[in-house]
């Protein structure tokens, strides 16, 4: 395999308030990573699928505690930072 591409996941995403311990999900987002520690220390990433949240995030610090790689989808070129 090339080491310049990356494999193209479908992932699940689980966010958690710490104060309140609520747990919020985002689901179907697609990302680029060869681990899923790899992808959750990814903070270009970790902002990509907070977006997809539908919660209001006034003043909520919302942590990332699981992604769940579902399928992948190919490989492509890495992200530039």
């Amino acid at each position: 395999m090339n080491k310049d591409k990356l494999p193209i996941w479908l992932t699940d995403w689980v966010f958690q308030n710490p104060k309140t311990k609520s747990t919020h999900k985002a689901i179907d987002i697609i990302c680029k990573g060869w681990t899923s520690e790899d992808i959750i220390n990814n903070d270009m990433l970790v902002k990509r699928a907070m977006k997809k949240l539908s919660v209001k995030r006034n003043k909520l610090i919302l942590k990332p505690i699981s992604v769940v790689l579902k399928s992948q989808h190919g490989y492509g070129p890495k992200y530039n930072d």
